[in-house]
């Protein structure tokens, strides 16, 4: 994407892809006569996905499907439509916290509602050109200013710390809702996982190897240069100043032996493997690398791909939708257990099956 709009404005870009096909951690790939998305299953656009992709000419929307989610658990099965589904669907599942589940979740609307309008079309300067930009501009900040207290609430609070002031202790409401989402999730994300269950989750037709191989092609036509079976090895630096107190780009080593230079770089890998291996060890960028390095892994996922000789209208009425939260029971673990012996046991799975054969016939 960034390639694609420096190429447009003239820049000479060239694209470094470690893989034989673009899309990264969103790609897909073809296994006996299968096709899977080995990555994310879907997306959501935030009002800013579909105007680039427009402004870059490779937006239609019959190429995008709306992706539904369904959460599947004991006493618990609800489609996600609408602002109601889920709390209604836990307040049947905790009948004793009722009330409390009602209440956490007013609460989260109340925020979200609140800070809404920040993806309005008005309020996006991505969406228009000159003065319209600097006008959308400002009503952005003047929305963010007013509502910075909440923000900075929702950004430094975690949805569990959330979920402890309306459950009563050692329920099992309460253990489930501080165990549910992304270790040290925020509230703000708590945000941004309901308006895309219930607004603005997308998948591609044809796969999300499909939305990736159109935006590539567009890249190219730009004039920009793309090299695939390319990984990166050394991000190469320069003094900055005549003392080497700091340092400067000055372009980039791949594993075939190929020397680029280029005055920037936009790097998309892996941030340990950036400050670890790529970056030399210079004090002037000890203050980043020091806690990044430091870091615990985030959360811990294991994929597996099924390709099933059953027919689509079989799957359809057994899944009912793209996408399901399965909860065996409500005593999962938490993320960071990955050393627990009954870790998969105690482990809840998303299914997801937006393609279902050779010919991407979807599941909408």
């Amino acid at each position: 994407m960034a390639a694609a709009f420096l190429a447009r404005a003239g820049m000479r870009v060239c694209v470094l892809e470690a893989n034989h096909q673009p899309g990264g951690l969103m790609a897909g790939i073809w296994r006996k006569g299968f096709y899977f998305d080995v990555g994310d299953q879907s997306f959501e656009n935030g009002n800013i996905v579909f105007p680039l992709l427009q402004q870059l000419g490779i937006y239609n929307e019959r190429d995008y499907l709306r992706a539904w989610y369904r959460f599947k658990a004991p006493n618990l099965d609800s489609l996600i439509t609408g602002p109601a589904d889920l709390p209604n669907a836990f307040a049947g599942a905790f009948p004793d916290d009722a009330a409390g589940t009602h209440a956490f979740f007013d609460a989260l609307h109340h925020d979200l509602h609140a800070i809404e309008p920040l993806l309005r079309n008005d309020h996006n300067p991505w969406l228009h050109h000159g003065l319209a930009s600097d006008i959308a501009t400002a009503r952005f900040v003047a929305h963010a200013a007013v509502n910075a207290p909440r923000l900075w609430r929702l950004m430094h609070t975690r949805g569990s710390a959330v979920a402890s002031q309306y459950f009563s202790a050692g329920s099992t409401a309460l253990d489930f809702f501080q165990r549910m989402g992304y270790r040290h999730m925020n509230t703000f994300v708590w945000l941004g996982f309901m308006r895309s269950w219930w607004h603005d989750y997308w998948y591609p037709v044809g796969g999300l190897q499909a939305m990736h191989d159109r935006l590539a092609a567009r890249t190219e036509a730009l004039g920009a240069a793309i090299f695939y079976k390319r990984a990166v090895t050394r991000i190469l630096t320069a003094p900055a100043d005549g003392h080497g107190q700091r340092l400067r780009i000055s372009g980039v080593e791949t594993t075939k032996g190929d020397v680029i230079h280029a005055e920037h770089v936009i790097y998309t890998g892996d941030m340990k493997a950036l400050y670890h291996r790529l970056l030399p060890d210079h004090r002037y960028l000890r203050y980043w690398s020091e806690p990044i390095l430091r870091g615990s892994l985030s959360e811990a996922l294991t994929s597996v791909y099924l390709g099933v000789n059953i027919p689509p209208a079989v799957i359809r009425s057994c899944l009912q939708t793209h996408h399901t939260f399965y909860f065996p029971h409500f005593d999962i673990h938490h993320p960071h257990e990955v050393n627990d012996a009954d870790l998969h046991a105690r482990a809840w799975i998303e299914i997801s099956t937006a393609t279902i054969d050779p010919q991407n016939e979807s599941l909408a």
